[in-house]
């Protein structure tokens, strides 16, 4: 069987064949970067969009409430510095001091006022009998707590007072109460209790409530 030999010619259409396949090979492949570089341009674009608009703005909008929140706290608070003078500061000090000196600080400042009691007591013929309750706490936290603490004062008045304090039962324990509100610690009376005969008074029972200072734990 005889081959024929390949002409010029086609030889020529073979390679023109071939060069056009390629040339589609690349405009195929070409078209496939084309396409993934748009998609990534489209993403970077959204992403760069979504930043600023979904986080640097709002970000940017809640610094500059902060910022105004600071400076206005800021003017309060020189307001307030320029409001107080050193007079009043130290007007308030006093009076802080003072309140604080009028609280009973321990147990020898409560066998004090007992005394005190006894001693304003004695001339009307009376011997009180004192007892002190568990403190009720006023304040918490740490450093100084403010606590009342609960006292009963019992009165019998049936021994009769000589000299210039004798007087009727009534008439002396108003006299004993009005001395006892001068004494120089906070000691609330909260209640009279009195038990009457048919005559007079026989027995009289005061409650107390004593503003103490407690030191808290450190």
């Amino acid at each position: 069987m005889n081959n024929p030999e390949a002409t010029p010619s086609s030889l020529s259409s073979r390679a023109r064949l071939t060069e056009k396949v390629r040339s589609k090979g690349a405009d195929y492949k070409d078209w496939i970067y084309r396409a993934v570089a748009f998609f990534l341009i489209c993403g970077s674009l959204a992403l760069a969009w979504w930043s600023v608009a979904q986080r640097l703005i709002p970000l940017q909008r809640r610094s500059s409430e902060l910022s105004s929140m600071v400076a206005r706290l800021s003017a309060d608070v020189d307001a307030l510095d320029r409001k107080w003078t050193r007079a009043q500061a130290e007007e308030v000090r006093q009076g802080l001091d003072q309140a604080r000196d009028e609280l009973f600080a321990d147990e020898e400042a409560l066998q004090a006022w007992l005394a005190s009691i006894q001693l304003q007591a004695a001339p009307f013929a009376l011997q009180p009998k004192a007892e002190f309750d568990k403190p009720m706490e006023k304040t918490s936290g740490q450093g100084e707590k403010i606590a009342i603490i609960p006292a009963t004062i019992s009165l019998d008045f049936n021994t009769l007072p000589e000299g210039p304090e004798k007087s009727s039962p009534y008439v002396r324990l108003l006299r004993l109460t009005q001395r006892l509100n001068t004494y120089d610690k906070r000691a609330d009376l909260t209640e009279i209790k009195i038990e009457a005969g048919a005559d007079s008074i026989r027995h009289v029972t005061l409650l107390f409530g004593l503003w103490a200072i407690e030191r808290g734990e450190r």
